[in-house]
């Protein structure tokens, strides 16, 4: 093939030890910051068509989730510092490997700046001045380079990934029904790997998407870790120079953790060892992608094809279409909602105790939302657009019914006198959602958690719409450009385990879903794009953020 495609690759140290700022993920008091055992990195890919002139920016960070006020930041810092470069939201995808070992503090939104507590300048002003770094590197290191794609399937006895939530998963009409000791079997074992050589054979690096969660370190650790697909990728950078992202996509549901050990309360990997639990599910994917990346190196170059499309939308309000619905019209989602399963955590830990989730569910069982076509039976915990925590915005009552049932309720109160919650959502009711072309592969950048049938259904959709422009392949990826909780099916939605309640915008949210990115794909099949809706991110003043700001330096 004569034509090229220019591409670049760099990453960026991001790691971040501000020593007492909790971790984000396990939302777990005393899963704070002491020390580091692995760097952080952002790695960054440019992807540049010189026929065209179309461009897109492909970035995965060592953190949690890529917020939708960081994902702004960085815009923003990209069109002020440089503007040469030509990117804006249609074209920079910013994604996280999903650690739960890294510091949070970088958005300001209450519910996901608990665990901190609150805003954290330093940890945000490192990640975002690092992200910005890598694209920017990674945009100077461009040169014409060959694009292969390879695919393949772990074979069912490698304990790579687990469902932690088979029976909400044998809910789905379009399954297969598994026994429990078949969960390793209710995930996508494929892993899709794109390779990127200059024409000399120079390597440039590579990209991967596999579905598992990066927890292989738990709760009960302190220290900074990038877990199973960092160890990974370190290995494959290591092994063949470069640059080696492990990416996330439907993940939802999915867990490396399947065994208990003695005298442990929590599910984790075939050993007690967390770090080296995390060596050996980084391995596993490390070998995969090594036979993957050998396999690219013969398989037909990918055609020198670059797009991509994006819009905000309002998640909750988004109307979906009777095609993803059985053929019901009406279908909506609604604001943003913590069902009392998010409340208890998962298996693999983040929950509180059995008895504080009984007196919590005594004490929220008339508040079940005033919206059940929209949030069905779900108990409602936390309502992100009212403030209600268990049906009240009276903390000072709250607290003296139930008082220990969690810290961050008393935080919650603290803040509240202090007059920092403002009329903010909680949570983000307004997201980015993003769909990107590169060859034959077409990337969706989901502000969330897709779930294994979840990512499915999305794929089954967009896969067809996207054909005649010579796509084969649709990644459902997930913890993209912003955060807002998890995107289950309806009948997984329905059985309110942890991740359907803490699919905030209830029932139809992969249907929205659904609906959003078929408008996206059918944007793409159009030169012109005008902004597909009205809708733009809350802005936070300084003044809003230094309220939020509890660690001082």
């Amino acid at each position: 093939m004569s034509e090229y495609l220019e591409i670049g690759a760099a990453k960026t140290d991001i790691t971040c030890t501000v020593n007492g700022v909790g971790m984000m993920g396990w939302a777990t008091p005393g899963n704070v910051v002491k020390n580091a055992s692995t760097p952080l990195y952002a790695r960054a890919f440019c992807f540049f068509d010189p026929k065209t002139g179309k461009r897109l920016v492909y970035v995965n960070a060592e953190i949690c989730f890529v917020s939708v006020f960081l994902h702004s930041a960085i815009i923003q810092k990209l069109k002020d510092e440089h503007p040469e470069l030509g990117l804006d939201e249609t074209n920079v995808m910013l994604t996280a490997q999903h650690t739960h070992s890294a510091p949070s503090g970088f958005t300001p939104y209450v519910i996901y700046s608990m665990p901190a507590p609150g805003f954290v300048p330093r940890v945000f002003n490192t990640y975002r001045d690092g992200i910005v770094e890598a694209i920017v590197q990674a945009w100077k290191n461009k040169r014409p380079a060959t694009m292969r794609m390879a695919v393949g399937e772990f074979a069912p006895d490698v304990p790579v990934a687990f469902n932690r939530s088979i029976s909400a998963y044998n809910q789905n009409k379009d399954v297969e029904p598994l026994p429990a000791e078949l969960w390793h079997m209710a995930v996508d074992r494929d892993m899709t790997l794109l390779r990127f050589d200059a024409p000399d054979g120079t390597p440039i690096g590579s990209i991967n998407w596999f579905a598992v969660h990066t927890t292989t370190i738990h709760s009960d650790k302190t220290t900074v870790h990038s877990d199973n697909k960092g160890v990974a990728a370190a290995l494959m950078e290591e092994r063949f120079g470069g640059v080696a992202v492990f990416a996330q996509s439907n993940a939802g549901d999915v867990t490396p953790n399947y065994m208990r050990h003695k005298r442990d309360k929590l599910t984790r990997g075939p050993t007690p060892d967390d770090y080296e639990n995390a060596r050996i599910h980084g391995r596993f994917q490390f070998e995969m992608a090594e036979r993957l990346y050998r396999e690219a190196a013969s398989a037909p170059e990918q055609t020198p094809r670059v797009d991509a499309t994006s819009g905000y939308f309002d998640l909750s309000a988004t109307v979906c279409e009777p095609e993803f619905t059985d053929g019901l019209t009406g279908c909506r989602t609604g604001p943003g909602v913590f069902g009392l399963p998010f409340f208890a955590g998962t298996a693999e830990g983040g929950g509180v105790s059995r008895t504080t989730f009984e007196i919590a569910k005594s004490l929220a069982m008339l508040a079940v939302p005033r919206d059940p076509d929209v949030q069905g039976k779900k108990i409602a915990f936390i309502e992100t657009v009212n403030h209600k925590i268990l049906g009240t915005q009276n903390y000072a009552t709250l607290l003296g019914v139930a008082a220990g049932v969690h810290p961050y309720i008393k935080l919650l109160k603290q803040w509240s006198d202090k007059g920092i919650l403002g009329n903010k959502p909680f949570a983000p009711q307004v997201l980015p959602v993003q769909l990107a072309l590169l060859g034959g592969v077409a990337l969706t950048a989901i502000p969330g958690e897709p779930t294994t049938v979840a990512g499915r259904r999305i794929r089954k959709a967009l896969l067809p719409r996207l054909a005649s422009l010579g796509v084969e392949r649709v990644v459902a990826g997930g913890y993209a450009n912003g955060y807002g909780g998890y995107v289950t099916t309806k009948e997984e939605f329905e059985v309110q385990r942890y991740e359907g309640g803490h699919t905030l915008f209830g029932k139809w949210t992969c249907a929205a879903f659904q609906t959003i990115l078929c408008r996206l794909a059918e944007a793409l099949h159009s030169d012109e794009r005008p902004p597909l809706t009205p809708y733009r991110p809350d802005s936070f003043t300084q003044e809003e953020l230094d309220a939020r700001t509890v660690f001082k330096f």
